[in-house]
């Protein structure tokens, strides 16, 4: 309470906290939860009415999230509380989206630079390659609504079913079991190559 007091009792206070309340915007890079309690601080410091932090929260949020929790924005029924958490809900959700796309990118970047880098066994590269493409499910990016709406359903992001989570898909793990599948047969294939290239190199 005591930046509340301070805020009522010193003007330059006061000011300094409205000038940083209409600056403040949601950067999804810097957290709903550090955005979140800014919000909360600096609406209190500068003294904004409790009935009008709704509509000055969704002004600062970025326009896809606006787009995807616009339905609650506008029902009148759901308190700022309650608004708040259904954003940090569907913020949360497109954090562990954007993080499994980097770790799946990032996976696909390490696997194509070792092919590259590899001198033997082109003919190899070039069918792990054509087999990876062929098992690798092709996922579109969901939009601002999707989300919301599976999220209000309680459905996969995956395969967009009742009972589970995409972390836990029955769908993606039949999809990594087939790609692992492929992968271990081309290196069967590889090291029987080897093994017959050895064989033969004893021979002669």
């Amino acid at each position: 309470m005591k930046h509340l007091h301070e805020s009522y009792n010193d003007p330059n206070k006061l000011e300094d906290s409205r000038e940083k309340f209409e600056k403040l915007t949601y950067k999804p890079a810097d957290g709903f939860t550090n955005f979140r309690n800014e919000f909360v601080r600096l609406a209190g410091e500068c003294q904004r009415p409790k009935s009008d932090w709704k509509y000055e929260f969704n002004r600062k949020l970025t326009p896809s999230l606006k787009t995807a929790v616009a339905k609650e924005y506008l029902d009148k029924t759901v308190r700022f509380d309650e608004f708040v958490r259904h954003c940090q809900q569907i913020a949360d959700i497109w954090t562990r989206a954007q993080q499994e796309r980097s770790t799946s990118n990032s996976g696909s970047g390490s696997g194509k630079s070792k092919d590259k880098d590899k001198g033997k066994g082109k003919a190899t590269s070039t069918t792990a390659t054509s087999s990876k493409s062929s098992t690798a499910p092709t996922r579109t990016r969901l939009s601002p609504d999707e989300v919301r709406i599976l999220a209000m359903e309680g459905r996969c992001f995956t395969c967009k079913e009742k009972g589970h989570v995409s972390k836990d898909c029955p769908q993606k793990a039949a999809d990594n079991a087939k790609k692992l599948a492929a992968v271990n047969a081309i290196v069967d294939a590889y090291a029987a190559k080897q093994d017959k290239t050895d064989a033969e190199s004893e021979n002669n």
